[in-house]
């Protein structure tokens, strides 16, 4: 089952700046925490600077995700290690104990009433055929002008597993 996990925090006084260049330090695509992460359909931080609606500035942190919240999360912040406070410790009430960090986390999930492009699909299912389809694709472009013979030999090269 896809999951939305959105969590909301509070962006301390004179924080804004530096969990911004923090956030913006985090390697995007095969490199993020993110894709680090079995289960992970997509994730993202955003600072929402909301006024003058609220007074607050926050931190969203979302993913979609395909595994128990709990079990995803605790292995998140063992891809992020050290990354994990320098991004939540501009957040009030981050706890410095890494024992209490899941429960803090979990005390400021919300509700995600949006999803953006998921399926009821495992991320490992969703790989699968992304690379299924990268074969189809090199075997079409290999086949062009071959004998039939030929490209039975290019299908079974490139399909056949």
């Amino acid at each position: 089952m896809v999951t939305q996990l959105s969590i909301l925090t509070a962006v301390l006084d004179g924080h804004v700046d530096a969990l911004r260049s923090t956030i913006e330090a985090i390697p995007l695509g095969d490199q993020s925490p993110f894709a680090s992460v079995a289960g992970t359909h997509n994730g993202r931080w955003v600072v929402v600077t909301p006024k003058p609606i609220a007074p607050d500035t926050l931190l969203m942190s979302s993913a979609t995700i395909d595994r128990p919240v709990a079990e995803w999360l605790v292995d998140f912040l063992g891809v992020l290690g050290p990354t994990a406070d320098a991004i939540w410790s501009h957040c009030a009430g981050w706890p410095d104990e890494a024992s209490r960090q899941i429960d803090w986390l979990s005390a400021h999930r919300v509700h995600s009433a949006l999803s953006f492009a998921t399926w009821d699909v495992s991320a490992a299912e969703i790989v699968d055929a992304l690379e299924t389809r990268s074969r189809v694709e090199r075997l079409v472009l290999r086949a062009q002008g071959l004998d039939p013979a030929a490209v039975l030999t290019a299908y079974r090269e490139e399909l056949v597993r």
